[in-house]
């Protein structure tokens, strides 16, 4: 069941990150035309019973009307959220929303030698304290790789000093974009190492925090993914003025004005089923990418 969008304000960012799959860069874009595009949308999702929207980018705090879609999507009593790498500071948006997603990606050499800027775990501590002030839901995406995969304990101190974190995802990182340019990557044996330190940090943050991977165990693959109850991402990408289900991918992306929320849980249910298909065949593997499963059984029916 389709229950959340996320939208992509903008492919501009103000950050140029090692690692970043988009490779995220000033672009010019035409920021009245999408964002009336993104109202036209955020009410065509009010209509669907799709109330819950994630603002993202780039970086989606450099979009000038991100304020104002906030309080747009707000104002149809909408659950709304924003992904930020924690550069930009502003009290009203922050008190606006109802949960954060922020990018952390170890302790502060690390982290700033990644975003290649010397002021950016700085500028997410002070985030994140007044986060904390404010008591706003929020979560903490680490994105995993060759240069940080030992820094793991440094998001315990983290949590335990902020406890309005929530949840912190563990992202394997993407081997194309920067990333492949920078030789930035992550093997078999960072995930194994990542997966064997999960009850470590459990322990340490005295169970406050929930560590949710993106490459998913047995179990959680045959009782929630197969179950339907996580839903696929759907994706407005408004520069681009497109659409997609799950990823670029897999999912023919198409023209926003093309959108219609039964074709998207058609092809949502499409690939549930074809999933369950070939349940034995995936819960082989120790570690299981639904994303990349589905590429391969979707590929593998053209």
């Amino acid at each position: 069941m389709i229950n959340k969008a996320n939208i992509i304000l903008t492919h501009n960012c103000n950050l140029s990150c090692k690692h970043c799959y988009l490779d995220a860069k000033s672009s010019k874009e035409d920021f009245k035309e999408n964002y009336e595009l993104v109202k036209e949308l955020i009410d065509q999702l009010k209509k669907d019973n799709i109330n819950n929207v994630m603002f993202t980018g780039g970086e989606c705090m450099t979009f000038p009307y991100l304020k104002e879609l906030i309080k747009y999507a707000k104002e149809l009593n909408m659950k709304v959220s924003i992904f930020t790498n924690g550069m930009m500071f502003d009290k009203e948006i922050f008190d606006m929303i109802d949960y954060i997603n922020i990018s952390v990606d170890g302790d502060k050499n690390i982290h700033n030698f990644i975003r290649q800027n010397k002021n950016s775990y700085d500028n997410i501590i002070s985030l994140l304290d007044y986060l904390k002030q404010i008591d706003k839901n929020t979560t903490i995406q680490y994105t995993i790789n060759n240069l940080n995969i030992d820094k793991l304990d440094s998001l315990i101190d983290l949590a335990l000093n902020h406890l309005n974190i929530r949840t912190v995802r563990l992202v394997f990182v993407s081997n194309i974009g920067r990333a492949r340019k920078n030789n930035i990557y992550c093997n078999k044996d960072d995930i194994e190492k990542t997966y064997k330190k999960l009850d470590e940090l459990y322990l340490k943050t005295k169970y406050h925090i929930q560590f949710v991977p993106n490459l998913v165990k047995k179990y959680d693959f045959e009782n929630y993914y197969l179950s339907g109850d996580l839903g696929f991402p759907l994706w407005f990408d408004i520069p681009s003025n497109k659409y997609y289900v799950l990823s670029e991918k897999v999912s023919k992306s198409k023209k926003i004005s093309e959108y219609k929320k039964r074709d998207v849980e058609e092809e949502s249910n499409h690939f549930l089923e074809t999933l369950k298909n070939n349940k034995e065949k995936i819960i082989k593997q120790e570690y299981i990418d639904v994303e990349y499963e589905i590429e391969k059984l979707v590929k593998g029916e053209k």
